[in-house]
């Protein structure tokens, strides 16, 4: 039995350096300001008028946590009651002084933190590219107002050197930070996070199940409508959006695969493995000739059952 202490301690701890790690990123970048770019005066993409966002960033991520957190309440108890009491020989069990704390519990608290630790990544790397890059917004000419006479800018002429008259000194700033999309990426690092999860925990078991196709699609379809709705409403350039999902999905599919032990660790062939000290672990399966799903713990050879690991009885070559 384990103290329930160490595992809520640890979920704040890290969720605060995950957290720490995500700002800190808008705190170098406003220390250094977004990079100073030029514009051609005959560049017609960077003259297209200012419009507030279909999706604000406030909506975005409450359906965000929404999902998130959904998706996490209705996964693990399904988990729990239908493929973990069939697949795990023993689970932790974790106190929190005279009170028991269900599995569920740390397993969802897993979850949450390693979505927030792609998430804050996500962060991380747009801000960084965005004000590294300073590319021009569609809306840059009407956001930023720039200090230049335009019946004079001939095309062909590179304007380098120029100020920003605009009153929103917010919106001018804004408008150099369109590589690239934000919204899109955090709506397609979600999407695509939720996607495997959910096929991770209980999608490889539902195979002719029609339902997981259509909400994944569903899903894809609400990150994309995000997406366009950058283009349309003059906040990026499409190749802006397009990297924007690239990065989303890849930031997703490789968090994933990193922590692949948590999300994958439903083994439907069910193997578990006792240490010298008798604690009970999951490892994968061999058979052996004789048909019998067996593990090899140092010099023995165990028998594996599902409700227990006992030691097999006649000789074996390993």
């Amino acid at each position: 039995m384990k103290s329930a202490y160490f595992v809520f301690s640890s979920f704040f701890i890290r969720l605060f350096i995950i957290y720490a790690f995500g700002v800190s990123s808008y705190l170098f970048t406003k220390v250094l300001g977004p990079s100073l770019t030029g514009f051609f005066c005959d560049d017609n993409s960077i003259k297209l008028p200012y419009h507030d966002s279909s999706v604000k960033i406030e909506v975005l991520l409450t359906i965000i946590y929404i999902l998130l957190f959904l998706t996490i309440l209705i996964v693990e108890p399904i988990c729990h009651n239908v493929y973990y009491s069939k697949t795990s020989s023993q689970e932790p069990i974790h106190k929190l002084g005279n009170v028991i704390v269900h599995p569920i519990v740390p397993r969802s608290l897993e979850i949450f933190v390693i979505s927030q630790l792609g998430f804050m990544i996500t962060i991380f790397l747009f801000n960084l590219t965005k004000f590294a890059a300073g590319r021009l917004r569609p809306n840059f000419v009407a956001s930023c107002q720039p200090n230049i006479s335009w019946e004079n800018c001939k095309p062909g002429v590179f304007i380098q050197d120029y100020m920003c008259l605009g009153e929103d000194k917010h919106r001018a700033e804004e408008s150099r930070l369109s590589f690239y999309s934000g919204h899109t990426a955090e709506s397609f690092y979600y999407v695509v996070f939720l996607i495997l999860y959910i096929h991770a925990k209980i999608g490889r078991k539902c195979c002719s199940s029609i339902l997981l196709p259509i909400l994944y699609v569903l899903l894809i379809s609400g990150a994309i409508y995000v997406g366009c709705s950058r283009i349309w409403d003059y906040k990026h350039h499409p190749s802006d959006v397009f990297f924007g999902g690239f990065m989303g999905t890849a930031i997703a599919v490789i968090i994933v695969y990193y922590y692949r032990g948590v999300f994958f660790d439903i083994n439907y062939d069910f193997v578990v493995r006792q240490d010298s000290n008798g604690s009970i672990t999951k490892v994968p399966i061999s058979v052996e000739e004789t048909g019998e799903p067996v593990i090899v713990t140092d010099d023995e050879l165990l028998q594996v059952t599902k409700r227990n690991v006992v030691p097999i009885q006649h000789e074996a070559n390993v």
